[in-house]
């Protein structure tokens, strides 16, 4: 009766999980980014700024109130 459906539930659940297993299996692995690409070194060194001006400023900010 009820069990019935717990059954069925869960059957689909594995299926569903050996789907995305197989799918995982099948693709390749490898960058994300190509990182040979003009915009992307952009995007990264204004990150690696961004990063470098964040810390710059709350170093001063804290050597401040010593």
């Amino acid at each position: 009766m009820g069990s019935g459906k717990a059954t069925k539930y869960m059957a689909t659940k594995v299926k569903e999980n050996e789907e995305a297993e197989n799918e995982r299996e099948g693709s390749h692995d490898g960058p994300l980014l190509d990182l040979s690409d003009d915009a992307v070194k952009k995007m990264i060194k204004a990150a690696k700024n961004a990063a470098m001006s964040r810390w710059t400023s709350s170093t001063r900010f804290f050597l401040r109130k010593r």
